[in-house]
């Protein structure tokens, strides 16, 4: 009877370490003998290429089910599709801020700080928050129009404060 010897595949020992090296684990071969076979080895780098690609999209798969991206997603979608993109191109270099993200920190700073000392003067709220004029300019507009504060004038100056309702939920949090 005769044997068939069949051509050892000279990648086998490479091919779970590839995978292993792709998922971020320890592989059971040295790493720097792994890369140096990728170095040479058009099959294995081609696998590799193959790996990445599969896990990336297992990732993406994986982040775009997180609940906060897709409602993003579904946001964007429905900006697309309501016609509320910008009317100006955006250029290189530049990105659409999302303006709930950027000025919502900030007006939490304001808000506590007018549940922490009633009303304030526009200098009081810069010095108490670190803010600059304009962002706190910004704020208020934000504050304002979800009905959270109110101004009070006098011959001299303007005062801001929490309204009655958001005062006391300022209160309840001290």
């Amino acid at each position: 009877m005769k044997t068939v010897k069949t051509k050892k595949n000279p990648c086998e020992k490479y091919e779970l370490a590839i995978t292993t090296y792709v998922l971020g684990e320890k592989t059971f071969i040295p790493k720097e003998e792994l890369l140096e076979h990728l170095k040479t080895c058009d099959k294995c780098q081609s696998d590799l290429r193959n790996w990445q690609a599969t896990y990336g999209t297992m990732r993406a798969r994986e982040y775009d089910s997180r609940p906060e991206v897709k409602q993003r997603s579904e946001e964007f979608i429905s900006q697309l599709t309501s016609g509320k993109l910008p009317a100006c191109k955006v250029g290189p270099g530049e990105h659409i801020v999302n303006i709930e993200d950027e000025t919502g920190h900030p007006a939490g700073l304001v808000w506590h700080q007018l549940g922490k000392n009633g009303k304030m003067t526009l200098a009081g709220l810069i010095q108490k928050t670190g803010l600059d004029e304009g962002m706190v300019r910004e704020t208020l507009g934000w504050l304002g129009k979800e009905k959270k504060i109110i101004k009070i004038r006098n011959h001299k100056e303007t005062f801001i404060c929490l309204t009655e309702e958001e005062q006391k939920k300022a209160d309840a949090l001290r």
